[in-house]
């Protein structure tokens, strides 16, 4: 019947028929433009708190309440003092006490970690929580498979058509099979500061593995946490000089606004 009508519009009114014929070319979006968020992905802030914890602000199309997502939150007495931030959703990689000090949240966030008993056991998840969907995947905080330090757990939290990949404390490079499990990401936060995790050049080994189109590097020597064993930022951003690095204390995720070959962001936060 669509087709019927079709034809006759194209012999009756040419010039309305290409028109319309080019509104339903139009109308499914390609592949790059859906991985891009052009469409349904509203935009999305992000700032960096210090060590593992980001704010995520999504703001989805239509003029929906903005949904704000804090990762691996730290306590007040670690170095950088109280997180002046608050929520609705915590997502901690696993149950040690720099990545998951919930409380030290405001807003009365629903709290998802991803480990239980210090690292002990993994805590499956992947649901929808205000519209954005979050998924743990699997990973172990050591080389060891969790022998020195326990498990942890990488979160995907998709928002709109934007995928972030949070690998909190991964200590080991990913296997084929994990990445290819994980799936295209959007934006990386990834570990670089070695000794509890890896260090730059697995980061880039991982980065290489999932092929974001940006790597973000957290967990790294800062002023707040001087006499922590771990190397600066600087030893992950001068790895790659092919790869564009751009310095700024806040980034905007936007339809359209992502690059098409990987860029490093390198988000200022707290003393570092």
């Amino acid at each position: 019947m669509e087709a019927t009508w079709l034809g006759r519009l194209l012999e009756v009114v040419p010039l309305a028929g290409a028109l319309l014929v080019a509104g339903y070319a139009g109308a499914v979006p390609s592949e790059a433009e859906s991985r891009s968020g052009a469409g349904a992905g509203g935009r999305v802030a992000v700032r960096f708190l210090g060590h593992a914890c980001f704010l995520l602000q999504w703001q989805p199309e239509g003029g929906a309440a903005p949904v704000r997502v804090v990762t691996d939150p730290y306590p007040a007495d670690m170095g950088y003092g109280p997180l002046q931030v608050s929520a609705d959703l915590v997502v901690a990689s696993h149950d040690h006490f720099d990545h998951c000090a919930s409380g030290a949240v405001g807003g009365r966030p629903e709290t998802i970690i991803g480990t239980s008993g210090k690292g002990k056991d993994w805590v499956a998840c992947d649901r929808e929580v205000k519209g954005l969907r979050v998924k743990g995947f699997p990973t172990y905080h050591d080389p060891g498979r969790g022998g020195e330090r326990g498990k942890n757990m990488a979160f995907l939290v998709q928002a709109g058509d934007f995928r972030f990949l949070h690998l909190g404390d991964l200590g080991h490079v990913l296997s084929p099979d994990q990445a290819q499990d994980i799936g295209p990401v959007d934006v990386l936060f990834v570990p670089v500061g070695g000794h509890y995790t890896i260090d730059a050049s697995q980061a880039w080994q991982v980065v290489g593995a999932l092929r974001p189109k940006v790597a973000v590097p957290m967990h790294y020597l800062t002023p707040a946490i001087r006499d922590w064993p771990l190397a600066p930022v600087d030893e992950f951003l001068r790895a790659r000089p092919s790869v564009p690095v751009r310095h700024m204390a806040e980034a905007e995720v936007a339809p359209g606004g992502l690059p098409q070959a990987l860029e490093v962001w390198h988000l200022v936060g707290p003393q570092g």
